[in-house]
């Protein structure tokens, strides 16, 4: 009779410490899943503000042109960071130095492509365009440190006109 309140109760312990674990499991599932909902909701919203602005004839180089910008590095080389460097690259003579870009070994563009840590080491742009989305000024922040430039963001040059 021992041995079986103790095999239930063994039994009974190590399910709660599945289902804990498991709940675990799921409520950062769930957060990583938020997490980039939030990060392609800001994407989507990015690109069709994009759009409407070339609609109106403000396109990206001429908001840099306007900052008086006549060089720059783009963070965040993914379709939005693409699409930037190819506005810069086709319509405007500022001087696109390079990217920026965790993932900077598997990238391959027209332009080069570095780390955060190896572009510290590059020639300095005026500025820095982060196409990135971070959750807070963080990531902005730690550019501004690293590279020593200014750092304008895609919701800055769109909706602070």
């Amino acid at each position: 009779m021992r041995r079986s309140r103790i095999f239930i109760n063994t039994v009974f312990a190590t399910g709660i410490v599945y289902a804990l674990f498991h709940y675990l499991y799921l409520k950062e599932a769930l957060q990583k899943e938020r997490k980039q909902t939030m990060k392609l909701e800001q994407l989507l919203r990015m690109a069709n503000q994009m759009i409407m602005e070339s609609d109106k004839g403000n396109l990206i180089h001429k908001m840099l042109e306007e900052r008086n910008l006549s060089s720059v590095a783009i963070y965040g080389m993914s379709e939005m960071g693409e699409r930037v460097m190819e506005n810069i690259l086709m319509h405007s003579s500022i001087k696109l130095l390079y990217g920026i870009d965790q993932r900077a070994e598997e990238i391959k563009l027209v332009i080069p492509v570095y780390t955060l840590e190896e572009a510290a080491e590059k020639d300095k742009p005026e500025a820095v365009i982060l196409t990135a989305f971070s959750e807070n000024d963080s990531l902005k922040k730690e550019i501004e440190n690293i590279m020593s430039c200014e750092v304008v963001t895609l919701g800055e040059l769109f909706y602070e006109q």
